[in-house]
Order: C-alpha cells, then sequence, then structure tokens
C-alpha cells in the first residue's frame, strides 16, 4: 500500500450526529492502516476531544479560524435566503445567486481551504456532506489533490425533501458534482438514485462498526431504546405517540432515548402529556452508547429520514433487535422477522403492534439477537477498509 496524505473536510467533528462519528472512525481506522490523516474542521472550536469519538491522536485536527467580523455580516441574509429556497421555489431559477448564498459567499472558508490543502500537499481531500464537498468542488481547478464527496443521508433525503439539507439546489449539484473524483454512498438504493438523478458514477460503501463487543445484551431488561439526536428528523414524537398505544396492552417494559437537540422541551411535553414520566426517560447523550445499549433487550428506530445509521450496527453488535419504519437503509440492514421488524412508514399503529410482537416470546427475541450478531459480520471494519482502500488507490469497487 501507498501511504497517501488524506483529508476529511467537516463542520466540525465533534459535534453531535452520525457523520460526525462516522468520520472520527473511518479516520481512526485508516490512520490505523498507515494512512496519513487530517480532519479539516471549517467550524472554528475552542477545544478539541479526542475521547469523543474514539478518535486515535495520530489524526491531526485543522480547525478553520475565526471569520472574520464582514463574513459573518454577509451570511445574514444569505441564511435568510437560504431558509426561504428550502422552502419555496422562489429562487429556483436564479442559480448565480444560489450559488452565492449557500457556498460562495463564503470566500473566507474557500481561500482557507485553498490555502491548506495546497500547504498540506494531500493526495484525496473527502468531503464529508454536501455542505463540504460543494466548496471542495468550487476550488477543484485550484488544487492537485483528488477530490471526493461522502453522501451521508439518503438521496431522497438529500435533494427530494422539501426543507431538508440539499432542497432546490438540484441545478447546482448537478454542474458541480462531475467535478468530484469519486462520490460515496452508503446504500445500493441511493447509488441508483443518485446515478440517474445527476449521471454519475457513485459507489458504495457501508459505514463501518465503531466497535467490536465480546459482550451481549441478555435480552432479559424489560427496556426498548433509541440513541440520536432530538430532532423532528428522527421521529422521536412519532415513537412517544407509539409507546402510548404500546403502554395499554403492557405494564412492564420502558423507554429510554439517549441524545440531546432541539426538541427536547416538546419531547418532555409529550411524556407528561401521555403520563408516562415513569416509562419514558430522557437521558443524557453519553460517549459510551455501547453501555446503553447493553442495558436494552430492543432498539426502536423511529426516523423520519436515514441514511445508513451507525447506531443500528452499533445495536446489532451487542446482539439487540431492531424494529424501524421501510425506509430504503433499513432494508440493507434488517430481514424481516430475523432480526428485527420493519413498519410501514410512519404508521404509528403498527409501530405499536410491532413492539408488542417482539417482544411475546423470549426464545424468539434472542434468536432475533443471534440474527443481529451475525448480520452484523459484514460490517466489520476489515471488510469495510477494503473498499475505503481500493477507492483511495482510484481502483473500481
Amino acid at each position: 500500500m501507498i501511504c497517501l496524505k488524506i483529508a476529511f473536510v467537516i463542520n466540525d467533528c465533534f459535534g453531535l450526529g452520525g457523520a460526525q462519528r462516522v468520520t472520527c472512525v473511518v479516520a481512526t481506522m485508516l490512520s490505523n492502516q498507515g494512512y496519513d490523516v487530517d480532519i479539516i474542521c471549517t467550524k472554528p472550536r475552542n477545544q478539541i476531544d479526542y475521547s469523543k469519538y474514539n478518535l486515535s491522536k495520530d489524526v491531526n485536527i485543522i480547525p478553520l479560524g475565526q471569520r472574520p467580523f464582514l463574513y459573518k455580516m454577509i451570511n445574514v441574509p444569505c441564511k435568510a435566503l437560504r431558509v426561504i429556497n428550502t422552502k419555496t421555489d422562489w429562487i429556483k431559477r436564479w442559480s448565480r445567486l444560489k450559488k452565492y448564498i449557500y457556498y460562495t459567499h463564503d470566500q473566507y472558508i474557500l481561500d482557507d481551504l485553498t490555502k491548506i490543502i495546497q500547504k498540506n500537499k494531500y493526495d484525496v481531500v473527502i468531503g464529508v456532506e454536501g455542505i463540504d464537498y460543494m466548496p471542495l468542488a468550487l476550488i477543484k481547478d485550484k488544487i492537485e489533490a483528488k477530490v471526493y464527496g461522502w453522501q451521508h443521508s439518503s438521496t431522497e433525503a438529500y435533494f427530494k425533501t422539501k426543507g431538508l439539507f440539499y432542497y432546490n439546489q438540484e441545478e447546482l449539484f448537478s454542474k458541480y458534482l462531475k467535478k468530484l473524483d469519486a462520490y460515496i454512498v452508503l446504500t445500493q438504493h441511493d447509488k441508483k438514485e443518485i446515478d440517474a438523478l445527476y449521471n454519475i458514477n457513485s459507489t458504495v460503501i457501508s459505514n463501518p462498526k465503531s466497535f467490536v463487543s465480546n459482550e451481549q445484551s441478555s435480552l432479559e431488561e424489560k427496556v426498548f431504546i433509541s440513541v440520536g439526536r432530538y430532532e423532528k428528523i428522527k421521529g422521536y414524537d412519532l415513537l412517544i405517540d407509539s409507546f402510548q398505544m404500546f403502554s395499554k396492552n403492557n405494564a412492564d417494559w420502558i423507554l429510554r432515548i439517549v441524545g440531546e437537540g432541539s426538541e427536547h422541551k416538546n419531547l418532555e411535553n409529550q411524556i407528561k402529556k401521555y403520563h408516562l414520566e415513569n416509562r419514558v426517560f430522557l437521558i443524557p447523550a453519553t460517549k459510551n452508547v455501547k453501555e446503553e445499549l447493553l442495558k436494552a433487550s430492543v432498539f426502536l428506530s423511529s426516523s423520519r429520514i436515514e441514511g445508513f445509521p451507525l447506531v443500528l450496527i452499533e445495536a446489532f453488535e451487542v446482539g439487540l433487535p431492531v424494529v424501524g419504519y421501510a425506509l430504503p437503509c433499513m432494508y440493507d440492514l434488517i430481514e424481516q422477522g430475523k432480526n428485527g421488524m420493519i413498519v410501514d412508514r410512519f404508521d404509528k399503529e403498527a409501530y405499536a403492534r410491532a413492539m408488542l410482537e417482539i417482544i411475546k416470546k423470549q426464545e424468539k427475541l434472542k434468536e432475533y439477537g443471534e440474527n443481529a450478531k451475525k448480520r452484523n459480520e459484514r460490517f466489520s471494519q476489515e471488510s469495510i477498509y477494503k473498499k475505503w482502500e481500493e477507492i483511495l488507490a482510484n481502483k473500481e469497487v
């Protein structure tokens, strides 16, 4: 293997979220294999916490400096226009304005990225999400490194869901994705959709396991668990509604939701409305997800949108079966009736019935757990590393 110098570009690798966590996992994995790895954080930060996602200390963090005051002021009207564009078609035809309000208004980032990449002479630079790889595509002609884009949610969520991510930016992505040397997606379903949408040839690399566990859940605790950001996209309001229906037929099981976010107060109020304070618990976000998972017996995924949730792989690793909505990524993870259950999208009553069904027989629950652990072998770091090794060497994956 030729030792390559690689940089990941992300807003903040220590922020809360799956993209942040999996970036640290993959950066550590590649560093351990001998690659020279940096992470460039476009958001200035005062503290660097390697322990948060077990990031290898051999990975160098390069934060951009504080933006000049002028750029902060320019961002205020641009942010307002971005909100308008995400929710309406008002700016649909003005591609130059759209390019400006999303990416080129902050020339400071573009200039700083260019200088850092030129100075460090990277072989490959990987933008972790659209907001990270689009600036790289804009400066592609000014740098010598190969540039990759890494999509962390579904194509449906990224480009087709009003109000989310990169909605109403199709003409920009259509032009600039072609400048990238490679584009990475998480599932075959996303490859099919993104390739058709933008006429590219993307590469599928699933998220790897973040840890290997010799410990398994006993599946004896009457505990459901979910882990993620308290945001609308994660659907915890749907989950609490379903648990309330479930609780009418079961008096024993509890629900623990581990995370933090802007919906915390709303979720608290919803729990109080249903008088479930003794059965539904909002647990603060933790560095040790494995420890929380081991206390539970079933993982519940209620997301409205997902790409390839790392936490589901982590749940499988400790032998937890999963119940989730019928999002495309779930079919890559859950085998219906073998390691979990897939429920029609956002059918809260069906979800409640699935919760009752999966816990009905202990021996069946344990069979699900064993299958979940076996299913996880395909996401080992060894197998996922081979795919990264091939794409970094610019071979066909």
